[in-house]
């Protein structure tokens, strides 16, 4: 598994800046939403990626509030490697193959603006309610973007047992 650090360098190209010889994967994007929608998201963006033959990867976009800086927020990223490690093992994928974005921001959407490349494939996992939820007004925002967005809904029963088994995976 890839962890991204949180700060990331500067770009500076080397001397073989241009010449990408190696055939680039598509990646699909799954945005770490709750517990329960994550699951959801990976299942789907498994299916997606072996279609494709692409790669996934997850982004832990945690929103910290004014009162604490960015450099240090109230939770680590161990926290949140752990819990989605829990969820990868939950949907039986293949850790190694999966790139884990944390970052930290202000705004989940000015966040994914600088990460996604135009034309994304991302996919948000959310529960079936009738009131519109963070998740669906974050595809709208993504779709309005030009990215392409799958919106994926846990259904109650399954995801309050994945849920669970997640948290106790995590703890022991």
């Amino acid at each position: 598994m890839l962890l991204t650090p949180i700060h990331r360098r500067p770009f500076t190209p080397g001397p073989d800046f241009g010449l990408d010889q190696t055939p680039r994967k598509m990646k699909v994007r799954v945005v770490f939403t709750s517990i329960e929608g994550t699951i959801a998201a990976l299942t789907a963006a498994a299916a997606y990626a072996n279609a494709l033959s692409a790669e996934i990867i997850i982004h832990v976009l945690h929103v910290v509030g004014f009162r604490y800086a960015l450099e240090r927020p109230p939770v680590g990223p161990a926290y949140f490697e752990k819990l989605c490690l829990a969820a990868i093992d939950e949907v039986d994928l293949d850790p190694s193959a999966i790139t884990l974005d944390i970052c930290y921001c202000r705004s989940q959407l000015s966040c994914l603006r600088t990460q996604l490349k135009p034309h994304s494939l991302v996919i948000l996992g959310t529960e079936a309610r009738w009131w519109p939820r963070r998740e669906r007004v974050l595809a709208s925002s993504l779709k309005e973007l030009g990215h392409d967005v799958a919106l994926v809904y846990a259904t109650a029963d399954s995801a309050k047992s994945h849920a669970l088994s997640v948290v106790q995976r995590m703890l022991s």
